[in-house]
């Protein structure tokens, strides 16, 4: 059990230092961000459909490889990006 553990955790390790990531990470949040000014419902809902669908696309055209941590890494992202989005609007409330 004890060796399982230690190895999850070397693999997200590797993750996280992984470039490609941060990638999926970045697009996430602007995808959200942009999206989440119109309205937090759709800068969630973009943000996800399209992390799932560059791994459906990645799965299908066989131009990369789905991974579920890109998908993981992509909804951090769209996460980061609707709490923007609201804490944004939390201060123009208050300062206008």
């Amino acid at each position: 059990m004890k060796e399982k553990i230690l190895q999850a955790l070397t693999t997200f390790k590797g993750y996280l230092f992984s470039s490609d990531k941060w990638l999926h990470l970045a697009a996430g949040f602007i995808i959200a961000f942009f999206v989440g000014l119109f309205g937090v419902f759709y800068g969630l809902s973009a943000g996800i459909l399209a992390a799932a669908g560059k791994e459906i696309y990645d799965k299908f055209s066989k131009k990369g490889t789905p991974e579920v941590w890109d998908f993981v890494f992509s909804v951090v992202g769209v996460l980061a990006g609707i709490i923007n989005v609201l804490l944004a609007r939390l201060v123009f409330h208050f300062i206008a």
